[in-house]
């Protein structure tokens, strides 16, 4: 490996996860290789092949943008990484959640939409409880597996659910479209998320 293309290298795989640099860097000394072996063929000075063997790699920078489409980068790696870590440490909501919706099961009966209250704080004690446990027992592609299929159902529970509360309620009929815009702009975020994953699950 020549100076000039490891220094190509380190700039291409700047933002990559470890994985998926050994992955890149196997491919570019591949294509480097074979490019130097064409240029020989052709009876020129080893300084110029290695150097025409680099031009054909192209821009550094640019093949960086497209390697990091490819597969998967540090952000995407991190940020997996830190919703797992989170939910690890999330112990302190399951029990919020459980105590909460107790205390309106047995200590609050005359309040309106009561049932739904419960409803809302049961889906959230299960589903912070299920990821709580799922964090602990998964390894990272597993859990952002169990991530990527939760995540919008809760959504879209939770959604209908306070739509319900907020219809018993004769909330203002804004409100109810402003929640329901958002309930479909988080869905819509963590379904795009999924090439995320999947570039995870390719490593």
């Amino acid at each position: 490996m020549t100076p000039k293309l490891n220094t190509w290298l380190e700039t291409a795989r700047a933002n990559l996860a470890p994985r998926a640099k050994e992955i890149v860097k196997q491919q570019i000394l591949e294509h480097f290789e074979a490019a130097l072996e064409r240029y020989q063929l052709e009876q020129k000075p080893l300084l110029e092949v290695q150097a025409l063997a680099l031009a054909d790699l192209g821009d550094a920078k640019m093949a960086a943008k497209k390697f990091e489409k490819a597969y998967l980068s540090l952000t995407e790696l991190k940020s997996f990484t830190d919703a797992k870590l989170k939910a690890q440490q999330s112990l302190f909501l399951v029990v919020y959640y459980g105590l909460a919706m107790l205390i309106y099961v047995f200590l609050v009966s005359k309040l309106p939409a009561r049932n739904g209250i419960i409803f809302g704080f049961a889906v959230l004690f299960f589903y912070v409880g299920l990821r709580f446990l799922v964090s602990h027992r998964t390894n990272l592609r597993q859990f952002m597996m169990f991530e990527f299929v939760t995540v919008p159902i809760f959504f879209l529970v939770s959604g209908l659910n306070v739509w319900h509360f907020a219809l018993l309620l004769d909330a203002p009929v804004w409100f109810i479209y402003v929640y329901a815009v958002l309930m479909i702009w988080l869905v819509v975020g963590t379904i795009r998320q999924f090439s995320s994953w999947r570039k995870l699950v390719a490593l």
